[in-house]
């Protein structure tokens, strides 16, 4: 308490106007008023009683006289302790730091202020002895009770004031007071009965100035005791078999709080990963982090996301660990605890390693098996593995052993030849002519002497002798028609007739030939199309489409890319006397690009490769630019799940390409290490 605290403010009077002073007994509420010279400083002050008696007497006396009325009060300022005055002091003149005067103290004010100030000392200090369940009892030295708390009343199962003021004996005759007493020391764990209750009594001697003034009793019920003793056990038992659990497990087990520092850590911990626990718990996760420790925490994860994270953690010495953090919430919500379970998992990356190189050895076997299985098929130019390419097949062999007009369509370089060729070597023509005509290769006079051939004369530069047509030179073989789609509408009616008739008139000739000739068209055009635009006829195109075959563009048939590439990597190898290889990202790489080309491009791209690099492997860099740097864009006719995977494979392909590391890689990517690795095993992106 501070004497500001206490203070009146009265407004001090000059010793010149003190002879103007009145008293009034309704706003006058003090005992005296203090005085200032005309330089404002304090002389002293004017005491109420003779203030009553100058209003009489004031006027006739001298400035030197009423100044020897005054009384001499001490100053005291404003902060300074109020304690001070009741031990110094009755009466106070309060000043500021600068001298200023800012009131009074009375004698009553100090009275009043410091039994207030110890009434209110007693209530708190009685509200904190009552919050208590241990029994208290202040004692005076004759041993009477001056002080009881709550719980002294509740054992006793007396009112506080009828305890107060009583011998402690006679409310409680086994408490051992008088021997504290005698011999001035306190008692420890005396068992006492308070009531109906035994408890473990401590008497303590209060002492003042070397003397003992009282004592203070307190006690503690045993069934509490033996409860919290109990409790205790059961907590060291509890606690016992948690670390028998923890370090009975054979996965590490760490625990942090809800900063990142580590409480508690497991022997299968220290075993997995070389750390003593001196080293790692007390610290912080960032620090450990920073140091080199681990490469990346699950703790700090959990902590950011407030939930269970699961990664591969790189720790020293280049172990591997699989780390999964669990927060722990209070009933408040709030995180509070961070358990961490981690599994060695080097071991097993080792061995999905090894299982990703067998996965790749057994993709290059499957690819062999498919090359071997389509040159036993009946031509070793037709290299497939799709059931669209499997189907062409099968038709192109059934429709060999008979002669029915068969129309190939496709886009250019899907192979349309290579499947005319396979019909021919499989049909009873075998051992007769296969010959082929461009029909968009020359013009039509041309045409008709190349297919139908010429009679000597017919017309200016023309053989004396004549010349077979192409018909006569395929007789009992097989006529390839290429590109028919291009063919001049005044020449489509001429082949509808040896179509029908099967014969046909040299240019300049007179007498018809007949032949026995296999028909094959093919056209990389739209003949319906044609059709209905009028651009080519509708009675030779039903004439030409009795056996329809479509090979679908390489694009739409990518599980042929793989096999592909390797006969054509085989083909130039032995061609060039080489043996290179190609890496699988390239072969991805291959198979997502679109192939306008088709398989001509793709066998352009290989020998191009080979003749132009100068490494053993065909690797990313060694791709043309145009199919390297190519930004990826899903098929519009695709399914989204299709659309997502492949441009998954596209992203962690390009990705790869950039850095070479697949760690590198998840971190681009901000994917787990783990789901980086398996996404890029399911791509076939791993060697």
């Amino acid at each position: 308490m501070k004497a500001e605290d206490l203070m009146i403010e009265v407004q001090p009077v000059a010793l010149a106007d003190i002879h103007e002073l009145k008293f009034d007994e309704n706003k006058h509420n003090f005992d005296f008023i203090p005085v200032i010279d005309n330089k404002q400083q304090y002389i002293g002050v004017i005491t109420q009683e003779i203030l009553l008696r100058g209003l009489f007497t004031f006027e006739t006396k001298s400035k030197d006289q009423v100044k020897g009325l005054l009384k001499n009060v001490p100053c005291i300022l404003e902060n300074a302790d109020a304690w001070y005055l009741a031990e110094n002091a009755s009466q106070a003149v309060v000043v500021d730091g600068q001298g200023h005067i800012k009131g009074i103290i009375t004698q009553t004010a100090i009275i009043n202020g410091l039994t207030e100030f110890l009434n209110s000392y007693k209530e708190k200090f009685e509200s904190v002895i009552n919050a208590t369940e241990t029994g208290i009892i202040v004692l005076d030295s004759s041993g009477f009770v001056r002080i009881v708390n709550q719980t002294v009343s509740k054992l006793l199962r007396q009112e506080k004031v009828d305890i107060i003021n009583r011998y402690v004996t006679d409310i409680i005759p086994d408490m051992p007071f008088l021997q504290s007493m005698e011999k001035q020391q306190p008692l420890f764990r005396q068992k006492v009965k308070v009531g109906n209750v035994l408890v473990i009594n401590d008497i303590l001697p209060i002492k003042s100035n070397g003397k003992t003034i009282g004592a203070i009793s307190v006690f503690q019920d045993i069934s509490i005791l033996k409860q919290v003793a109990y409790d205790l056990d059961e907590f060291k038992n509890l606690t016992r078999d948690l670390e028998s659990i923890i370090n009975s497990s054979y996965d590490g087990l760490t625990v942090t709080d809800n900063n990142g520092v580590v409480l508690r850590m497991n022997t299968a911990y220290e075993r997995l990963t070389g750390f003593k626990a001196d080293e790692v718990i007390g610290k912080n996760m960032r620090d450990l982090v920073n140091e080199g420790y681990y490469d990346q925490s699950a703790t700090l994860q959990v902590i950011k996301n407030k939930r269970s994270v699961t990664i591969n953690q790189k720790i020293k010495g280049d172990r591997i660990v699989l780390v999964t953090g669990n927060p722990i919430f209070d009933e408040k919500g709030d995180l509070v605890r961070v358990v961490n379970n981690v599994r060695d998992i080097t071991e097993l990356t080792h061995l999905r390693d090894h299982i990703l190189k067998s996965r790749e050895q057994t993709m290059r076997y499957k690819t062999e098996i498919s090359y071997l299985r389509s040159m036993h098929i009946g031509s070793n130019e037709i290299i497939f593995r799709s059931r669209s390419m499997e189907h062409v097949l099968w038709i192109a062999q059934k429709v060999a052993t008979v002669d029915s007009t068969v129309l190939i369509t496709g886009e250019s370089g899907t192979g349309k030849e290579l499947v005319a060729k396979l019909i021919h070597n499989f049909g009873k023509g075998i051992d007769y002519p296969f010959i082929k005509i461009n029909c968009a290769a020359m013009p039509e006079s041309l045409l008709e002497a190349e297919l139908f051939g010429y009679e000597k004369g017919a017309f200016t530069g023309a053989k004396k002798e004549g010349k077979p047509g192409l018909f006569e030179l395929a007789h009992n073989g097989t006529l390839f028609l290429d590109e028919i789609g291009d063919m001049p509408p005044t020449f489509q009616v001429k082949m509808l007739r040896v179509l029908q008739e099967r014969e046909f008139m040299r240019v300049g000739g007179t007498k018809p030939i007949h032949v026995n000739v296999r028909i094959i068209a093919a056209t990389h055009r739209d003949l319906a199309k044609m059709v209905d635009d009028g651009i080519f006829r509708s009675d030779l195109y039903y004439r030409l489409m009795i056996v329809p075959i479509h090979l679908q563009p390489l694009r739409e048939r990518k599980e042929d890319i793989p096999i592909l590439i390797q006969y054509f990597i085989d083909k130039y190898n032995q061609k060039f006397k080489y043996n290179k290889s190609i890496s699988s990202q390239v072969i991805n790489k291959l198979v997502e690009y679109q192939w306008k080309g088709n398989v001509r491009e793709l066998e352009n791209v290989i020998e191009r490769m080979i003749v132009t690099t100068q490494a053993e492997e065909l690797t990313m860099e060694h791709l043309p630019e145009y199919i390297r740097d190519k930004v990826f864009k899903p098929s519009a006719n695709v399914k989204m799940k299709e659309a997502i995977e492949k441009t998954e494979a596209y992203l962690l392909a390009e990705s790869y390409r950039k850095y070479h590391s697949w760690d590198e890689v998840a971190k681009d990517l901000g994917m787990g290490r783990a789901t980086t690795y398996r996404k890029a095993s399911k791509y076939k992106l791993i060697d």
